[in-house]
C-alpha cells in the first residue's frame, strides 16, 4: 500500500499535505483577535484576563477559557501572534496549522487552571502561556519519534531534543519575570503532558 505524504506511521519527520483553508483560518483568528482587542479596551481586558481572586471569591470561572485571549496591549497581542506563527511555521511538516491551532485552543485554558490550581499568580492575560505549551508538545512528539541513520546530529528525533534544551534554557532566563514564568512554565508542563499521553495510548504494545 502507497504511503501518503501525510502518513507518521514510520515514526519519521516528513513534509505533510497543506490544507487550502489553513492559512485562511489563522489569518481571521488573528483579525478577530485583534478586533477584541481594540472592541474590549484597558476596562474590558481586565474584564476577561485571568484573575485569580475573581475566580475564586466571585465564581468567575469563565475566565479560565477568557484569560489568554486578551492582552495587555496591542505591541502584547502582535508579539504572541508573531510567535503562534513561528510556532506553526516550525512544527509545520509535523503538524498540520489546523490542529495547531486546536492544540493551542486547548492548552490556553488547561494551563490556566494548572496556575489556578498550583500557583498563587493574581492575574495574567495573554497566549504565550499556551504557546508555550504548543512548542513543548511538538518538539516532545518529535524527540519520541524513531531515528534513522540519514538525521544525523540536528536531525529527527535529536531535533526534538535540542529544541526541548532551548526551551528549558528560555524557561530558565524567564525567571526575571515571576508571573510570566509562572504562565509559561505552567503552558510547557500541560503541552509535555499531552503529548506523553497521547505517545503512551497509541504506542503499540508489541513494538
Amino acid at each position: 500500500m502507497k504511503k501518503s505524504r501525510a502518513d507518521y506511521s514510520d515514526g519519521h519527520f516528513a513534509p505533510r499535505q497543506r490544507s487550502p483553508w489553513s492559512i485562511g483560518l489563522l489569518i481571521v483568528g488573528v483579525l478577530a483577535l485583534i478586533g477584541l482587542q481594540f472592541a474590549l479596551g484597558r476596562e474590558g481586558v481586565a474584564a476577561w484576563r485571568y484573575d485569580r481572586a475573581r475566580i475564586v471569591n466571585d465564581g468567575q470561572w469563565w475566565r479560565l477559557l477568557t484569560g489568554s485571549l486578551v492582552h495587555l496591549d496591542l505591541p502584547h497581542l502582535l508579539i504572541n501572534v508573531a510567535g503562534a506563527f513561528g510556532v506553526a511555521w516550525v512544527f509545520r511538516r509535523l503538524t498540520p496549522w489546523p490542529r495547531q491551532v486546536g492544540l493551542v485552543a486547548a492548552l490556553a485554558p488547561l494551563h490556566l487552571c494548572v496556575l489556578l490550581a498550583f500557583t498563587r499568580v493574581e492575574w495574567v492575560a495573554g497566549l504565550s502561556g499556551a504557546l508555550h505549551g504548543a512548542f513543548a508538545a511538538q518538539a516532545l512528539k518529535l524527540a519520541l519519534m524513531r531515528s534513522r541513520p540519514s538525521d544525523g546530529v540536528f536531525g529527527g528525533p535529536r531535533l526534538g531534543l535540542w529544541m526541548l534544551g532551548g526551551l528549558m534554557l528560555k524557561l530558565a532566563a524567564d525567571t526575571f519575570m515571576p508571573v510570566a514564568w509562572a504562565a509559561h512554565i505552567a503552558g510547557a508542563v500541560v503541552g509535555l503532558a499531552l503529548t506523553a499521553l497521547a505517545y503512551a495510548l497509541n504506542r503499540p504494545a508489541n513494538p
